[in-house]
């Protein structure tokens, strides 16, 4: 389930909340999800912040288009990375998902 959270008007944290094996992912409600971000709530950015060791959801973010933009090294309490991947809205609009919206 993708989850907007800490939305200011430059940015909203973007993250996916699942039960493990559970296939909950469609492309047209996360297409909905970036649409909202970025035409409703007009944020210039989604940043994804994902556990160094969470090796799945950093091939998630990168397929859906996010950037990996910087690690944050030692930055939870166990001790594991956070690696940061932003979208920025100008990427959206040239996103292929975007033109599906819009056709």
């Amino acid at each position: 389930l993708p989850i907007l959270s800490d939305i200011s008007p430059q940015n909203a944290c973007f993250h996916f909340a699942a039960k493990p094996g559970v296939r909950w992912f469609t492309k047209s409600f996360t297409r909905e999800v970036f649409a909202y971000a970025f035409d409703v709530l007009n944020v210039s950015r989604l940043t994804g912040p994902i556990r160094g060791s969470n090796h799945r959801a950093q091939k998630i973010a990168e397929k859906f288009g996010f950037t990996l933009e910087g690690i944050l090294r030692k930055s939870f309490p166990d001790g594991d990375d956070c690696v940061v991947y932003g979208f920025l809205k100008e990427e959206w609009k040239r996103h292929h998902w975007c033109d599906k919206l819009n056709a």
